[in-house]
């Protein structure tokens, strides 16, 4: 069975083959995403676009906080993110008009 850290990389590098130009251009944002202190960086502002790990010293416009399960949840589609927000589950800071 994978390991909850490997399938957070594994969610997250599987993003990247969805990061072009176009969603660049359209988005204009960065996201940090903190899952347990595991930080990742999504870059919808740069260039091509990207996600990389980062520390969790690094700022985003929109940082969203969250469990492993929740993150999980969300990327797989058994999690709805409204719901998440509203029990608390999904703790998000920054320039909420951006996402």
């Amino acid at each position: 069975k994978e390991t909850e850290t490997g399938t957070s990389k594994a969610i997250f590098e599987g993003l990247s083959n969805h990061i072009n130009e176009d969603i660049v251009k359209s988005t204009q944002c960065t996201f940090l995403f903190d899952v347990e202190g595991e930080c990742w960086l999504l870059d919808l502002k740069n260039g091509a676009g990207s996600i990389k790990p980062v520390s969790s010293d690094v700022s985003g416009d929109v940082k969203m906080i969250m469990k492993k399960d929740v993150m999980v949840g969300l990327f797989t589609g058994k999690q709805k993110a409204a719901a998440a927000y509203m029990t608390g589950k999904l703790k998000i800071q920054g320039d909420l008009e951006k996402q």
